[in-house]
């Protein structure tokens, strides 16, 4: 099955470049653009710029990445503008410009091909007051979200699609919590005095009780927040860090759904 590339389409992943800084250093700049690359050549047409503190250096970097591809491409990104856009001038992506909780919406320029939406930084934001600004226009919505909030993720989803609004659900490995990126691009790990078993038996509890989806090696718990997302339907948003994990999770044709069953039991009582 190939990935349909349609802005909002439900089987699509988003290639995250996360939430630190574009590398300057050549070698470690290099290795994120052929992993751009990569992606794109395994039909990836979905990048989040809008985690990034350097945007305008993460939208850079997918240009070049990108090459030839560039204006089959949907890019989600905070309000920067990219000049090449104005007026039509240079065929470009499809931009999905996420604005701050609060942020006035920009005025798209001449012949850009634009949407707007609004990038909430945490879910309990979100179900405060994302449904208000799909009601007040919004076309998309982003917050973070992952199987371990998988009832309270599935019911905004709901509640927003419902609305005529699109999602991005950004970090579904929570951090790596799932197994997933968190090493790579994403990584916050810090060295530091070893964790209590007690303080890790409580923070992975959540974690453990998602065993279910993996029983028989099925699948990682990485495939199954992606595959989580995509059967909401939604967008997920994946720090992707290196070909590997594309292979592993970024190919929505190589994940095992999540059957009617599992959903019932994930979005069930605790």
């Amino acid at each position: 099955m190939a990935m349909d590339s349609r802005p909002g389409s439900a089987t699509t992943v988003a290639f995250s470049t996360g939430p630190t800084s574009i590398p300057a250093d050549a070698t470690r700049l290099a290795f994120l653009r052929a992993t751009l690359a990569s992606a794109i050549e395994r039909g990836i047409r979905h990048f989040d710029l809008s985690e990034s503190p350097s945007p305008e250096a993460a939208l850079a970097v997918t240009r070049l990445a990108a090459g030839a591809h560039w204006p089959a491409l949907t890019l989600f990104v905070t309000g920067r503008r990219d000049p090449s856009l104005a007026n039509g001038a240079v065929p470009g992506p499809h931009m999905v410009r996420l604005r701050g909780v609060g942020d006035v919406a920009e005025a798209s320029p001449p012949g850009a091909r634009s949407e707007e939406g609004v990038r909430f930084p945490d879910l309990e934001g979100a179900e405060r007051f994302a449904s208000l600004e799909v009601q007040q226009g919004a076309g998309w919505i982003s917050f973070p979200g992952s199987l371990i909030e998988a009832r309270r993720v599935a019911g905004l989803v709901a509640s927003l699609t419902k609305l005529g609004g699109r999602v991005l659900v950004t970090n579904p490995h929570a951090d790596g919590r799932l197994g997933g990126p968190g090493e790579g691009l994403s990584s916050t790990a810090t060295a530091g005095a070893p964790t209590p078993l007690a303080s890790l038996e409580r923070a992975y509890a959540p974690v453990l009780r998602l065993g279910f989806l993996t029983s028989g090696g099925r699948r990682t718990l990485p495939q199954a927040a992606v595959a989580f997302v995509l059967a909401l339907p939604a967008i997920p948003s994946v720090r992707f860090a290196d070909v590997r994990q594309l292979v592993e999770f970024g190919d929505p044709s190589r994940l095992l759904p999540i059957v009617p069953a599992e959903m019932a039991r994930l979005l069930g009582p605790p």
